[in-house]
């Protein structure tokens, strides 16, 4: 997906100003109003660091559909490097089959989240893991 490469150096001044102080409500307010598919294009856009920080500013509903979206190794730094607690309630707000994919590409980082879901989410997650993957046919 293309995002507005404008967009993208905007988040990245807001990231690292001048005064080197980023103003959470520059980004904030870059942030507002940004589908959640383009806010996974973004953050697939800045580096890991800039957008651990951008990550960290979603609301729940927004990061966990956007965590959803992104590119593979970008799930994998930002459910590593997020507090297990908050990975936990963001896989809790997804669908059970997207959860399993998230924490089966997160590895240890990704358990981490698991134990920290309810037994019954963590129970539903776990049973997908159990199934193959299987091929594409498409």
């Amino acid at each position: 997906m293309a995002v507005h490469p404008e967009l993208v150096d905007r988040m990245r001044e807001a990231l690292s100003p001048p005064s080197g102080m980023p103003d959470p409500g520059v980004l904030t307010s870059l942030l507002d109003g940004v589908h959640p598919s383009d806010l996974a294009a973004i953050l697939d856009e800045l580096t890991l660091p800039e957008a651990e920080q951008v990550f960290a500013r979603l609301d729940d509903a927004r990061a966990a559909e956007a965590l959803s979206q992104v590119a593979s190794a970008t799930s994998r730094d930002l459910i590593q490097t997020s507090p297990p607690d908050r990975v936990a309630r963001l896989l809790g707000l997804l669908p059970m089959d997207e959860a399993a994919e998230l924490v089966a590409a997160a590895g240890e980082a990704g358990q981490r989240a698991l134990d920290s879901l309810s037994d019954i989410e963590a129970r539903d997650v776990e049973r997908l893991l159990e199934y193959p993957e299987r091929p594409d046919v498409s």
